[in-house]
């Protein structure tokens, strides 16, 4: 089963679609708008499916194991490299720019697409030995990673929705987050416009979001093609350029706070974007 007949989330049509069949796999139609030239899969899977056929502790391993067989030479160096990267550079560039552009008390810390909810425990701890006071609230839709964000939010005096991002943000309070955290998330989700409008929604006036995606204007997609570490068949949904990242944000009535050359570079596969609720 699958969502068909989705519609370009930028313009709002579906007479503009083109089949892209070199990225597409199989049953899965990865499509562009050639009105505004947005990049997704037309037909992804419902939300349920993605709860537990889909998961992402699921798929991530699976596409792991397809590029090692495709090309096992690469697939080699590439995780050597990342290992290598991790070991000399601590992965902080998510804390780093939450904390620089959050408000002085960041009331609830939102984190959508939470997995184990481990990332977010960190990043609470630290702000309180800081002496601010985050509400942690995790929001994960795999039922075996909610489960287990949940055990341990609850020690630290938070939770963790059991829910897809779009009813996890509507059982939220008007103007009660200072951080919404969306760090390999919004590729997932089929309905990023009104996701994106929820979490304008629930921001404190000077709160912010911090989004981080693969980015398909990248070098490397152009030269691995549809080995390209950034398509997930079929949880990977979104494929943002940061033009298209930008105009989905606007949409949303949100402004960029910060999203400059090096947050989007094109040697590296994913960009971040800081953005704050539009006056």
């Amino acid at each position: 089963m699958s969502i068909s007949n989705r519609l370009c989330d930028l313009c709002q049509s579906s007479d503009h679609l083109v089949k892209l069949p070199h990225y597409s796999r199989n049953e899965w139609e990865i499509v562009e708008c050639s009105n505004c030239q947005y990049t997704f899969l037309a037909n992804p899977p419902p939300y349920e499916e993605l709860e537990s056929t889909f998961a992402w502790e699921k798929t991530s391993q699976k596409s792991t194991s397809q590029r090692h067989s495709a090309a096992p030479v690469q697939a080699v160096i590439a995780q050597s490299s990342k290992k290598l990267r991790r070991s000399l550079f601590k992965r902080r560039k998510i804390r780093d720019l939450a904390v620089a552009h959050m408000p002085e008390q960041p009331g609830t810390v939102i984190d959508i697409g939470c997995m184990k909810g481990d990332t977010l425990i960190r990043f609470c701890k630290e702000l309180r030995e800081n002496n601010y006071k985050p509400l942690p609230v995790g929001i994960e839709i795999s039922t075996e990673l909610a489960q287990r964000a949940d055990k341990k939010l609850k020690k630290i005096g938070g939770r963790c929705l059991h829910a897809d991002a779009l009813n996890g943000l509507r059982s939220l309070a008007d103007s009660s987050s200072g951080v919404v955290i969306m760090s390999a998330y919004l590729e997932h989700e089929y309905q990023p416009l009104s996701v994106l409008k929820e979490v304008s929604r629930v921001l404190l006036p000077d709160g912010i979001a911090v989004i981080k995606v693969p980015n398909y204007a990248c070098w490397n997609r152009y030269i691995t093609g549809k080995r390209w570490c950034g398509f997930r068949y079929p949880d990977h949904v979104n494929y943002f350029t940061p033009r298209t990242l930008r105009e989905i944000c606007l949409q949303a009535n949100l402004k960029c706070v910060r999203f400059n050359w090096l947050d989007r570079f094109p040697t590296s596969d994913n960009m971040y974007a800081v953005v704050g609720k539009s006056s």
